[in-house]
C-alpha cells in the first residue's frame, strides 16, 4: 500500500510531490529526507508519523502543502485523536497556518479493514483505494463547504461523465 501511495497517489495528487519520510513498525523512521526536513523546518516525531509524511512543493500558488498518510493493512487510520495529534504537531513546528491534508489508504472499498474502520474516520479527511488509483473519497466537514454548492458539483461532474 505504501509503494502504491508513492507511485500512483502522489503523482496524481499532487502538483510536484516529495516524500519526506516513511514509518514502518519495525523502524519508526525508516526514511526521511534530512535536507528536506531541514530545508522547511520539521523535525519528525517517530512516536506520532504516519506512514508516510508527502511535501507538494509545486503548488500553483507557491505555497508548501503536506500530507499525512496512513496506510492501512490492519489498523490505524485517520482519526480524530491522529489528526489531532498531527495538527498539535505541526503547530509546535511553527506550522499552524500550513495547508495539511491527512488520509488513509485501503486496498479496497470491499475490503474488511475499510468497513471496520470507516466509522474511526475523522472528518475533513480523504480516503484512497490502492485499486481505484484515480478516485478519491473525502469526508467533507461541516463548515468546510455549502452542501447544495457540493451537490451541484457532484451532479454536473456526473453528468459530463454520463
Amino acid at each position: 500500500l505504501l509503494k502504491a501511495a508513492v507511485e500512483d497517489f502522489a503523482p496524481t495528487y499532487l502538483h510536484r510531490p516529495v516524500v519526506l519520510l516513511v514509518t514502518e513498525s519495525r523502524r519508526r523512521l525508516a526514511y526521511q529526507d534530512a535536507a528536506q526536513l531541514r530545508r522547511i523546518h520539521l523535525e519528525p516525531d517517530a512516536r506520532i508519523m504516519p506512514d508516510l509524511l508527502l511535501a507538494d512543493v509545486g503548488a500553483p500558488d507557491s505555497e508548501l502543502r503536506l500530507v499525512f498518510i496512513e496506510c492501512v493493512a490492519t489498523g490505524g487510520a485517520m482519526s480524530r485523536e491522529r489528526v489531532a495529534a498531527l495538527r498539535t504537531w505541526l503547530v509546535d513546528n511553527g506550522f499552524s497556518g500550513i495547508r495539511a491534508a491527512f488520509g488513509t489508504v485501503f486496498r479496497d472499498r470491499s475490503d474488511q479493514v475499510f468497513r471496520r474502520l470507516v466509522g474511526d474516520l475523522e472528518w475533513g479527511t480523504f480516503v484512497w483505494f490502492a485499486t481505484e488509483p484515480r478516485d478519491l473519497l473525502v469526508l467533507l466537514k461541516t463548515g468546510t463547504f455549502e452542501p447544495r454548492e457540493a451537490l451541484d458539483g457532484i451532479l454536473e461532474r456526473a453528468g459530463e461523465a454520463g
